[in-house]
């Protein structure tokens, strides 16, 4: 639980005060942490005290001579700067300088201990001066609240031993009624310098103050504390929404006069950025490549990049390895050249320590064959001569050379200055190096799985890539530009062959998943890569710049099957529900691969649906066995699945284009599409075809018709026309030499005219097969979508163009539907009173009607679901009632029992605990009436 305050003070001079406070909190409706309070009895009070600071929004320190004086209240201070929490100094009694006197072993051990523990410097405070000087470093700049107190030795000494007496009514101070009690008012010990009352006000003041960046700096340290304190999971990193909404946290600029409450931690940093890499398939903003001496520099940079939101790899360098060994080159080599590839830009430390360590050379040698942007920082002074020539030929640093001074404050503005100009230079064309990037990262996969197909670029995405390619090689012939700046060789090859594929390649599976298990999905995404298949992977196919929403849209859209990777972070996510409704509402087969177990299925899901369960599995030895199942479900129907997917596309394309007939299907293209959907309607496919499929391939086929129909009209008039000729020609025989001449022209127009009755002889058959065809199936989808007496009058005229056995199969389909008709009216009354009773809840007498209404034959699919619910609410109801007639039996109520029971097995005859217990009524109704 999260408290508005934690109190740190010294107890000798400073309890009393805060007793006050804390009563004066509690009674405003504030929930605040207080060591009297909140520490129970036999706890371990130092993580007490860790854990109070963590989950405070704010740390108020009260500043007098035993607190600043004393090492647990500089551990504690210590603690809250670390975690990065808004500090309230008050003055209770400020001092600046104290007698000198040596800490005990016991306070010098507690603060190394604490140094330690937390990654610190162990800094040299032996005496009190130390705490004190140190204590005062901490407050830095922050103003102090003045509730300034006159205390003397005997005002100390009352106030001990009141505490004394006091001590077991501290923990009732957590019920407001106790604290509300006048009685219970903690005394006031010495003399008030300042208005308490004013005081307290102007704390109250800064509590409400910017509450809203307050308090999501405590939502984030207690998640990143949580990841930290489990080895930094993957699992727990952020996502989706939270991830965005604490990088705009993290980014957020205040502008003068307005100042930040307080600054976001390193851990908040480092947890917000390793989430926005793991949402990026594990690629970063910057590789910072140094050597083991420019460490600390090296840490600093690092620091600032991801305090302004920019993800850093650092490389496992000889800092990690120099003591190591057997330590395997090849794979650091390979390690190393990825983590390059992987990062939008590479920052070089520059020493001559670096300038002339192996590992930084080689990983500079990565850097320009992968045509990356290089940034040069200068840690330390060089002698430029002696640098290797590709360090002489980058012009350009970044100098921390000139920050260092005397002056820590002038030195830290400068490093500033060039942390922003450094910030700057990876910002400037974002867009276009994370693209060099993404493309990079993909070439070298598939050069590396023997170019794999799979692999390729498509679709939009293969758009997207080729307008980079264009606007880097224009960088190329740029007189501003430079070689780093360009497309490699196999940026070019891999779009070039991804372009000659174009046609061949689609997108067979999409992924959806939560991020939560993104470590699950790039594993699941890259097998499914080795064997062959083409994915769609949010991580891979969302170019920079890109609208997210849309781009996934049109992955669903593109893709022949959807594959959802259910876990419980995925079904409470509203971004894979809104996949799955998209996939859904595009007819897609839907494939669930389970990751962990939920206790619940969404009702967004279809209930046929079963799962490939991959939750008992390490990912890394036993998932041979599910992992063919996937393969084998992906191969079942792989054909219709892809026609699927390309008619739903074109039917798309087509509504887009407001219906223009020039997007529907024509010819052999028409024909294939006609016997695709007749036999998915057959024999009821999966996935199954949509509306709007339905809807383009029926109106392609009236277009056909309509464009047969007009050629048939230009044959009719090329008739009369040539036998008006012919007419004319007879009345006009003896006209010489130009009647010849017109004989002669409508002899070759008769010729034609008996070519053309010829063809279209030809064709009746054809012709009469295709109307019948267009008329029944129409007449079909009409039936299937109970519009009855539309399909009658579409049969009737499909009569006109069929023959002997199409002529028996249009009277059965008619028959069938004259039957149905009758059945219609009951069906529906019986679901109106279906519907009635299940609004009042009713759920026997529902249930009831609804299985009349089945029975009755007209459409089962509209009441299937329905009985599916009700059947549960009956299982229920019956499981009421035979807990009804048990308690009837015991009240000796033999009657109601009997009635009771005999109305559940109405519901359930079969039913042996029933049964049972209708024989126990009986026994019991008939030793009734024998005594």
């Amino acid at each position: 639980m999260t408290k508005d305050a934690f109190i740190s003070y010294g107890r000798r001079e400073s309890l009393g005060f805060v007793g006050r406070l804390y009563q004066s909190l509690k009674l405003r409706g504030y929930e605040i942490w207080f060591d009297k309070v909140n520490i129970p009895d036999g706890d371990d009070y130092s993580k007490r005290i860790s854990h109070g600071i963590e989950s405070a929004h704010n740390f108020i320190l009260i500043l007098a001579p035993r607190c600043l004086t004393s090492p647990y209240c500089l551990i504690e201070l210590e603690y809250a700067r670390k975690l990065g929490k808004r500090v309230i100094p008050i003055d209770q009694n400020v001092i600046f300088d104290t007698k000198d006197a040596p800490l005990s072993y016991q306070e010098r051990s507690a603060l190394v201990q604490f140094y330690e523990a937390n990654g610190m410097e162990v800094l040299p405070i032996f005496s009190k001066k130390d705490v004190l000087n140190r204590s005062h470093e901490l407050l830095g700049k922050t103003d102090w609240v003045h509730t300034r107190q006159q205390l003397s030795e005997d005002d100390i000494n009352q106030l001990y031993n009141w505490q004394l007496t006091y001590e077991n009514r501290w923990q009732r101070h957590e019920e407001l009624e106790f604290t509300k009690n006048t009685e219970n008012q903690i005394p006031i010990f010495g003399k008030d310098i300042d208005n308490f009352e004013e005081g307290f006000e102007r704390i109250l003041k800064v509590i409400e103050s910017q509450k809203e960046y307050i308090y999501l700096h405590t939502e984030i340290i207690q998640k990143a504390l949580l990841w930290e304190a489990n080895r930094r999971q993957t699992n727990l990193l952020l996502v989706g929404k939270q991830r965005q909404k604490a990088q705009n946290w993290l980014t957020q600029n205040f502008v003068s006069p307005n100042q930040p409450p307080c600054l976001p931690s390193v851990l908040h940093s480092e947890f917000i950025t390793e989430s926005k890499k793991n949402a990026d398939n594990l690629m970063s903003e910057v590789f910072l490549c140094f050597a083991p001496q420019e460490n600390k520099e090296t840490q600093k940079i690092r620091k600032g990049l991801i305090k302004a939101g920019i993800t850093v790899i650092l490389p496992n360098n000889s800092i990690q390895r120099e003591n190591q060994k057997g330590f395997d080159t090849s794979n650091y080599t390979e390690e190393i050249k990825e983590q390059i590839a992987h990062a939008d830009n590479f920052v070089f430390v520059l020493s001559n320590s670096s300038a002339k360590n192996s590992d930084c050379l080689r990983e500079l040698r990565f850097a320009l064959t992968f045509h990356k942007r290089i940034i040069v920082v200068l840690a330390k002074e060089v002698n430029k001569k002696e640098l290797p020539e590709a360090l002489r030929s980058l012009s350009s640093y970044i100098d921390l050379t000139d920050n260092r001074t005397e002056d820590n404050f002038t030195n830290n503005l400068d490093f500033e200055k060039d942390l922003s100009e450094l910030i700057c230079i990876i910002e400037d064309n974002y867009d276009y190096y994370r693209n060099h990037k993404r493309y990079l990262a993909q070439a070298l996969k598939w050069k590396e799985q023997h170019q794999n197909d799979a692999i390729l670029l498509r679709g939009h995405n293969l758009e997207k890539a080729q307008t980079w390619l264009h606007q880097g090689q224009l960088q190329r012939n740029s007189a501003n530009s430079t070689k780093l700046n360009t497309p490699t060789k196999l940026h070019k090859k891999f779009i070039e062959e991804s372009i000659t594929k174009i046609g061949t390649l689609s997108s067979e599976v999409f992924i959806s998943y939560s991020r939560t298990d993104g470590d699950f999905a790039r594993w699941l995404n890259e097998e499914l890569q080795l064997n062959g298949r083409t994915t769609w992977f949010d991580q891979e196919c969302i170019p920079a710049g890109s609208d997210f929403g849309l781009e996934i849209k049109n992955g669903i859209e593109t893709s022949d099957n959807f594959l959802f990777i259910l876990s419980p972070a995925s079904i409470s996510s509203p971004y894979c529900k809104d996949e799955v409704l998209h996939a859904l509402s595009m007819g897609k087969r839907i494939i669930l691969v389970r990751f962990q177990a939920v206790e619940k299925m969404p009702d967004y899901f279809p209930s046929h649906i079963q799962w490939i369960d991959f939750s008992k599995n390490d990912l890394q030895a036993d998932n041979g066995q599910q992992f063919r199942e996937l393969l084998r479900t992906l191969n079942t129907d792989r054909e219709h699945t892809q026609k699927h997917s390309k008619y739903q596309q074109k039917a798309l394309e087509w509504n887009t284009n407001e219906k223009n007939y020039a997007f529907l299907l024509i010819g052999n293209e028409l024909a294939i599409a006609e016997n695709w959907l007749e036999e998915c309607q057959k024999h009821n496919k999966i996935p199954t075809s949509t509306s709007i499929q339905k809807d383009f391939i029926f109106e392609s086929i009236k277009s056909a018709n309509t464009q047969k129909r007009k050629q048939e009209k230009t044959i009719l008039r090329l008739r009369v026309f040539l036998t008006l000729a012919v007419i004319a020609l007879l009345a006009a025989c003896g006209l010489g030499l130009w009647v010849h001449s017109l004989n002669m022209q409508n002899q070759i127009q008769f010729l034609e005219l008996k070519v053309a009755q010829d063809s279209l002889i030809q064709t009746t058959e054809k012709e009469k097969a295709l109307k019948f065809q267009n008329y029944f199936q129409t007449a079909n989808y009409q039936k299937s979508s109970t519009k009855y007496e539309e399909a009658i009058k579409n049969y009737t005229i499909a009569l006109n163009f069929a023959d002997s056995s199409q002529t028996i199969k249009v009277n059965q389909a008619i028959q069938q539907i004259e039957t149905i008709i009758p059945k219609k009216e009951t069906f529906f009354k019986l679901v109106e009173k279906g519907e009635n009773a299940f609004k009042i809840k009713n759920f026997v007498e529902a249930y009831n009607y609804y299985k009349q209404a089945d029975s009755v034959g007209y459409n089962s699919h509209l009441v299937k679901t329905h009985l599916e619910v009700l059947e549960e609410y009956v299982k229920l109801e019956i499981n009421k009632m035979k807990q009804q007639t048990i308690h009837l039996l015991e009240k000796n109520k033999e009657k109601q029992a009997y009635s009771t029971i005999t109305k559940a097995l109405l519901f359930a005859p079969s039913d042996t605990s029933l049964l049972s217990l209708e024989k126990r009524v009986m026994r019991q109704m008939l030793g009734t009436e024998n005594n």
